[in-house]
């Protein structure tokens, strides 16, 4: 089992018929689990969850919240020895949910637990009362540690991406976040010994302006980039400005991507207009006015993958009340299930703003 560990989980509430089960199933494979989830005849839901612990304290975690159509009422959950249940559980190669009678049989008991919780009630991601982020900045981490345990090249991971990337556009339209914020690459990344990634990755970014331009275009969103465009390719710079000029009507929605983004750098830029506009007295909207992300509000959630815990110097000046959210999902595997989870997360949060 090697540092593996494994505990076992019981579930109560409104978790059967609300896609508990598939939410949980994808919450288990982006953190590396192994193991199963299963619906139980008295309503409630059954995990035998195995992993590294730290990955298991998330899912914990998460079967904690739910999903936005679940309602967790109660939780039982018990550390396991690794010989306990040992016919559950010493031989899993994935997680998956276990079901206990045919596909359509399964579905039928699951909506009619359902209903014993609920009656006349329509169940929306909508209805839900908790707050909800305007801003969401994602530090999209774990790219190369998930190509390297795949036996692949760090840029392959990117390519990959492209599709996770679509479908957190869906995910955040889905939850009417009005501003979205993915950072790319940073001013150190140039820094890395690969030459060969690097021009990888800017083909990637050129790509990747080119399968999203109608898209954005249809979804009425403004495009901005954040970050230097002195270094990058000329090719990728033109693209970059097309898009920008294309977009900037746009007020629905605004989705902004960092590629030679450093908080430092943006910092000195900013000082270095601000000098150059003749100011002799400053106050913070010149500042945040002369910043990238200027007409766009101060993040109100960042996100961080891949289970380090640091800003590494994402947006120093408009984070000051920002609230972190960590997660020991590589990038590549972060879905709407985990967007979701770190939507709840913020919204269970009690935010003073120092008052």
């Amino acid at each position: 089992m090697n540092n593996e560990k494994k505990f076992e989980i019981f579930v109560f509430g409104r978790v059967q018929g609300v896609n508990f089960r598939k939410n949980a199933l994808n919450v288990a494979k982006s953190l590396r689990l192994k193991g199963y989830v299963e619906n139980l005849k008295d309503g409630s839901v059954h995990i035998i969850a195995v992993g590294k612990e730290d990955s298991l304290q998330e899912f914990l975690k998460w079967c904690q919240q739910g999903s936005m159509l679940s309602k967790v009422e109660g939780m039982n959950y018990k550390w396991l020895d690794n010989n306990e249940n040992k016919e559950d559980s010493d031989d899993f190669d994935s997680f998956t949910v276990k079901k206990q009678s045919p596909f359509l049989k399964d579905q039928v008991k699951s909506f009619f637990n359902l209903g014993k919780k609920i009656s006349a009630e329509i169940i929306s991601p909508s209805k839900i009362e908790l707050p909800k982020p305007q801003h969401i900045v994602i530090i999209p981490d774990g790219n190369r540690r998930w190509a390297k345990e795949k036996g692949l090249k760090p840029w392959e991971a990117y390519w990959h991406v492209q599709d996770k990337i679509e479908k957190l556009l869906d995910g955040v339209k889905k939850f009417k976040v009005k501003n979205f914020t993915l950072w790319g690459f940073s001013t150190e990344n140039w820094n890395r010994g690969d030459k060969e990634e690097i021009e990888q990755l800017m083909k990637v970014f050129e790509s990747t302006i080119d399968k999203f331009h109608k898209r954005f275009h249809e979804d009425k969103a403004r495009f901005r980039h954040l970050g230097r465009k002195d270094r990058l390719p000329e090719k990728l710079v033109k693209k970059l400005q097309e898009l920008e000029k294309e977009t900037e009507n746009y007020k629905d929605w605004s989705v902004n991507v960092a590629l030679d983004y450093g908080g430092r750098d943006e910092m000195i830029r900013a000082i270095e207009n601000i000098i150059k506009s003749g100011y002799t007295k400053i106050d913070e909207k010149i500042i945040s006015d002369a910043l990238d992300t200027c007409g766009l509000p101060d993040p109100d959630l960042i996100i961080r993958t891949s289970g380090e815990k640091r800003l590494s110097g994402m947006m120093p000046w408009q984070a000051v009340y920002s609230e972190f959210y960590f997660t020991n999902v590589y990038f590549p595997d972060f879905g709407i299930e985990n967007l979701e989870e770190a939507i709840i997360d913020f919204g269970m949060r009690k935010r003073n703003f120092g008052s």
